[in-house]
């Protein structure tokens, strides 16, 4: 099949997958959107010279958003897509770049942005009142996210609380002032838009009892938008705190009951999202938050498993249906198997689609694609675990 240069095809992908092996355990959802953007080539040459390719980065992340757009395209279609991507609300944003707010009726041609252009996504400064306030909540989000991925500061706390105290004591109507108290409405909002409150109950709380709220919100609904920020904030915590490492094996095999369900969820919602982005790829079938969580919620399992792994080789899941008894959680290893060919068999399909809308459509980049990396790169693990499945993963790619 003649595909255009700058279509990506499945071998990019075995390449892209091959290529991350060494680091794949680590590596989250943006860097593989990063990973996909490097290795489809997006020649310039061969398409529109107005596409662009660049980079947004959430602060309170750290994790960097790879965009495609052209340079006629206004900054606000460019806050739409985020919105799409992230769920943040588009009133709630702010773009930063080369130290300038770009303006909703700019296009990316008139704020100069160029291929690799770094922007910064912030929360919108509600009132510019208040600029140290900002930039205190600001340096107190940061610290708080280095810290939850486990960077080392032993006055971190101390710091932690003089911000606060200093956020506090500049507040408008700190001394009384009743003539101050209207405007402590606004003032306060910035501590909101900033995410700091998040973050804070990040900082102080534990996966286990992350853990039993999440049970019980899913009880409710699994569609609520409380439900899936405290099942992201859950993959967060497992995927940074290491909770499984050195654990006794009756705690280990408990937890990794408990939160088999969110994988299995995850995993409904990722074929759900596959046959949208085959049958409207422009659209936002395949969220970015699930295929993130799919990643931070399979990490435990897979270093649980592959330590018995290590010491016992690949495990056989046998095809006769007999059951199979393994020290650790047989039945959550078995069904982990199912999920990982009915992924396969619909990143097959996924590619297989891609591959004919690449011959009608030429040089169109969906955004739907740049995630197919991701979820292979989480085949790949998986595969690691089972005997067979890494020659299956390798037949599809190389087909």
């Amino acid at each position: 099949m003649n595909l255009t240069p700058s279509i990506p095809h499945r071998q990019h992908y075995s390449r892209a997958v091959n290529g991350s092996v060494s680091h794949i355990d680590t590596t989250r959802v943006s860097d593989a959107r990063s990973a996909f953007c490097s290795c489809s080539t997006l020649s310039e040459s061969a398409g529109s010279s107005s596409m662009l390719q660049f980079f947004i980065r959430m602060m309170s992340e750290g994790n960097a958003m790879v965009i495609h757009a052209y340079a006629d395209d206004t900054v606000k279609s460019l806050h739409e897509r985020i919105q799409s991507i992230t769920g943040i609300p588009v009133f709630e944003q702010r773009l930063i770049y080369r130290g300038k707010q770009l303006r909703w009726e700019q296009s990316l041609a008139e704020c100069s942005i160029q291929n690799d252009a770094n922007l910064q996504l912030v929360g919108r400064m509600r009132s510019t009142d208040h600029p140290q306030a900002w930039q205190v909540v600001n340096d107190m989000v940061a610290l708080i996210c280095r810290l939850c991925r486990g960077e080392m500061d032993p006055d971190a706390l101390k710091t932690i609380k003089g911000l606060m105290t200093s956020y506090l004591n500049t507040s408008p109507g700190a001394d009384n002032n009743r003539a101050d108290n209207n405007k402590a409405s606004d003032y306060f909002q910035i501590f909101m838009s900033s995410s700091a409150p998040a973050v804070l109950i990040m900082l102080y709380m534990s996966p286990f009892k992350v853990l039993e709220f999440c049970k019980l919100l899913r009880r409710v609904a699994c569609e609520d938008l409380l439900y899936l920020a405290c099942r992201s904030t859950l993959g967060f915590l497992l995927e940074n705190a290491g909770v499984l490492r050195g654990s006794e094996n009756v705690k280990r095999l408990v937890f990794m009951q408990e939160i088999f369900p969110f994988v299995r969820e995850l995993a409904k919602r990722l074929l759900a999202g596959l046959d949208l982005s085959m049958k409207s790829p422009s659209g936002v079938g395949l969220m970015l938050s699930d295929v993130r969580d799919f990643s931070a919620f399979l990490q435990p399992l897979r270093t649980a498993i592959g330590e018995k792994v290590a010491s016992m080789g690949p495990i056989s899941v046998p095809s006769d249906g007999k059951s199979h008894k393994h020290p650790l959680c047989s039945e959550e290893i078995e069904i982990l198997h199912v999920i990982f060919c009915k992924l396969l068999q619909k990143m097959d399909d996924c590619l297989n689609e891609m591959e004919v809308m690449a011959v009608k459509e030429g040089d169109v980049v969906y955004s739907a694609w740049s995630q197919y990396l991701s979820i292979l790169k989480e085949l790949n693990n998986i595969s690691k675990l089972y005997q067979g499945a890494e020659l299956e993963l390798w037949t599809v790619l190389r087909q």
